[in-house]
């Protein structure tokens, strides 16, 4: 039966038992019905006869099986063939009785009598769907649709006895007077014959090329999937691996397909083609027929893309990047955990944060991925390095980071508390909070409370940048002011998977505001910003050695010991922005605000060097879409405590 909209179902294949109301079943002889009717018939002997497998027909009800629902399909695919039912003479309309009858006496009449006679595998599948023995057919409904499969694809069916030989045999024994004529056409069938492997070769190709680039399609997709690189993914990745470097090593072949190919075609002068289209071809080539065509260019793309997938160097490299991926998980828990330096390390700050009243007696076990640096000289707080983003910087004499291009991420341990968030206008001028130039959506004043978490020290670097995402965002020359420049413009989205791909994330936009004030509640966390516009806190002023941004680390931090969190770029925070959203509370652990997270629009904070001084407010909030690319805002990185 064919749906409303096309779908396709299957009605009744003839083997519902019938039973009266009371339960029982009845056991009724075949019926012919007026008109010679072929509907489904009730009793034990049950069904539509022309369908019925013989086991069925003689009543053996306890003998049906999976293999009686083969021999119905094969019923059914018989109808199709020979377009009558099976036991059906042409044009004839027998009763049920008539069919049952011819069901138990014998197997139909063999399509391969009919003319013209269909595809001798298709003949091959229906017959050993309607052996006579069930022990003959197909097991399962999966066989019988394996061998349906693989004649549409043009593989070998299992079905059917392939190979000239066979037939050759068989024609001698129908035609034994006239089998030395035959020899006279041997030539004309050898010919036949290399023209059928040619055509079987072409269309294994085809399925093969095919089934390639459908496969490097997916290992692409799936590459995103395999995030964080942690000891928890290596099976995952191992498996990713070992497919890859199965359609890798295949690429060779393809390769001279495609050669073979173009030795067909016919080379012409190359013309004008669109730059999007310009990757698909170094030739331009024609074919005799479009099959050939549409095979080479299918092809050039699965070539084109399998050598950029194991290119040996370059950034459309997946199986290195994931090769290094691997050998990152496999790696990180020894690198900041186990391993004899990290242990120490870890065994240190544990004491020392504990000790810490700031923290709260707060007793922080080993962060995979984080390896312990010691404390700030001048803010006291507790610093991390994050071991994938870089090599751990190191102290000097001081007690101060040299921070280099090669320089991980540094994580500052921000103490759990309370914090006043936000700012209004219409308080007294020497209370908390207060801000002249506050706007509506700073307000209301309000108290958050924050679990301990993880911010970065400073904005993340372009060099830093370019390690997380595996893509070069520097834009000049190598150097090493240039590489300690913060990364601008990502997207929101951007910004977002690049940071969770690696174990962080955005901060909230309270746990900003926190590590920006910094314990402070004045406008700036300096306090009067026209006291600090001659000092060395310079908050927003231009600089003039390096352009309107500065290398990361340039000016005075804040009293938690961050860099630039009032300038230089202002940086993505994770909340979406929402009307009246202070008046809704905050998550204490990741301090996320709930309810607020349905916009369109993603927040950020802090003043850029391009900004006026009062954007750089502490409570100043601003907001654009998650898929802008602003070039004054960049990315301050965040984590939770595990």
């Amino acid at each position: 039966m064919i749906g409303r909209y096309g779908e396709t179902y299957v009605m009744d294949w003839g083997l519902a038992r019938v039973r009266e109301q009371r339960g029982e079943a009845q056991d009724l002889s075949v019926q012919d019905l007026a008109g010679g009717g072929q509907l489904t018939l009730d009793g034990d002997v049950i069904g539509t006869p022309a369908y019925m497998s013989p086991e069925q027909a003689a009543g053996r009800m306890t003998e049906l099986d999976a293999r009686s629902d083969v021999y119905a399909l094969g019923a059914m695919l018989y109808h199709l063939l020979a377009l009558r039912m099976p036991y059906a003479k042409p044009d004839e309309k027998p009763s049920a009785r008539d069919v049952l009858a011819r069901v138990r006496a014998g197997p139909p009449q063999p399509l391969s009598q009919l003319s013209p006679a269909p595809p001798a595998e298709l003949v091959a599948i229906c017959e050993r769907a309607m052996a006579r023995e069930p022990t003959a057919r197909y097991a399962t409904m999966e066989a019988l649709a394996g061998d349906l499969r693989a004649f549409l694809e043009g593989r070998v069916v299992g079905a059917y006895e392939s190979g000239p030989w066979a037939e050759w045999k068989k024609w001698v024994l129908r035609n034994k007077r006239v089998a030395a004529l035959a020899m006279l056409a041997l030539g004309l069938a050898i010919a036949g014959l290399v023209a059928v492997l040619v055509v079987q070769t072409i269309a294994r190709a085809k399925v093969e090329s095919l089934s390639d680039h459908q496969l490097l399609t997916e290992l692409e997709v799936e590459a995103h999937s395999l995030w964080p690189a942690v000891p928890a993914r290596l099976p995952a990745l191992d498996d990713w691996l070992r497919r890859a470097r199965e359609v890798g090593a295949r690429l060779a072949l393809h390769e001279q397909r495609l050669a073979e190919l173009d030795a067909r075609a016919a080379s012409v002068h190359e013309r004008e083609r669109d730059a999007n289209a310009a990757f698909r071809a170094e030739h331009v080539w024609t074919f005799d027929d479009a099959t050939a065509r549409w095979q080479h260019d299918k092809l050039v793309e699965l070539v084109h893309g399998l050598r950029a997938f194991v290119a040996a160097d370059g950034v459309a490299n997946r199986l290195a990047e994931v090769e290094a991926r691997r050998a990152s998980a496999a790696t990180i828990e020894e690198r900041s955990i186990s391993g004899p330096a990290a242990r120490a390390a870890w065994e240190q700050a544990r004491s020392q944060i504990a000790a810490d009243p700031r923290y709260g007696g707060l007793v922080l076990g080993p962060q995979l991925g984080l390896f312990p640096i010691g404390r700030d000289p001048q803010s006291g707080l507790y610093e991390f390095a994050h071991v994938d983003s870089g090599a751990v910087p190191r102290r000097n004499e001081l007690g101060f980071l040299d921070y280099a291009p090669d320089s991980a991420i540094v994580l500052v341990l921000i103490p759990g508390g309370a914090f006043r968030m936000g700012a209004q206008r219409d308080l007294a001028a020497d209370a908390p909070n207060f801000d002249a130039e506050a706007g509506d959506g700073e307000c209301p004043v309000h108290e958050v409370e924050l679990a301990a978490y993880f911010i970065a020290k400073y904005e993340v670097t372009r060099l830093q940048w370019a390690r997380l995402s595996g893509r070069d965002a520097r834009f000049e020359q190598p150097s090493r002011v240039v590489d300690l420049m913060p990364m601008e413009a990502p997207s929101w989205i951007d910004a977002h998977a690049v940071l969770g791909n690696r174990g962080l994330a955005l901060p909230s936009e309270a746990q900003w505001e926190c590590a920006e004030r910094a314990g402070t509640t004045s406008a700036w966390w300096g306090g009067n910003l026209l006291d600090q516009m001659s000092s060395a806190e310079r908050l927003y002023e231009p600089p003039q050695q390096y352009g309107p941004r500065d290398p990361v680390g340039s000016w005075q931090p804040n009293p938690f010991g961050l860099y630039d969190v009032g300038g230089n770029v202002s940086e993505w925070c994770f909340d979406r922005y929402a009307r009246n959203d202070f008046t809704q509370p905050v998550e204490r652990v990741t301090g996320r605000r709930i309810g607020a997270d349905g916009g369109t629009m993603c927040i950020y904070r802090g003043g850029s060097s391009i900004f006026e001084a009062r954007y750089a407010r502490s409570s100043m909030r601003f907001y654009a879409l998650a898929d802008q690319r602003i070039d004054f805002l960049g990315v301050r990185a965040a984590r939770l405590v595990e």
